[in-house]
């Protein structure tokens, strides 16, 4: 669940209100944070893979192809490389 999610309960247990824009606020910083991470790793000569973990949970979702265009990726030239679905 992770440290916001716990947070959240507890301040339902203890009758407080959470912000309303704390989940936004959260996931912005996250994203703003990988952006970050991301462009440090290029300017240092890594490639880099993002994959989600939608792009591979669930009955309707095919691993394998996922892993086939992360192999196709390898083998190309291309720097950047984010599977959603």
């Amino acid at each position: 669940m992770g440290v916001f999610g716990i947070d959240m309960i507890a301040n339902y247990l203890n009758g407080l209100k959470p912000e309303r824009n704390s989940g936004k606020k959260k996931l912005d910083k996250n994203a703003q944070n990988d952006s970050l991470n991301q462009k440090k790793l290029s300017d240092l000569g890594w490639r880099v893979c993002v994959v989600w973990e939608c792009s591979i949970r669930g009955a309707d979702k095919d691993p394998v192809a996922v892993k086939d265009r992360i192999v196709k990726w390898i083998l190309s030239d291309s720097a950047f490389l984010e599977v959603r679905e």
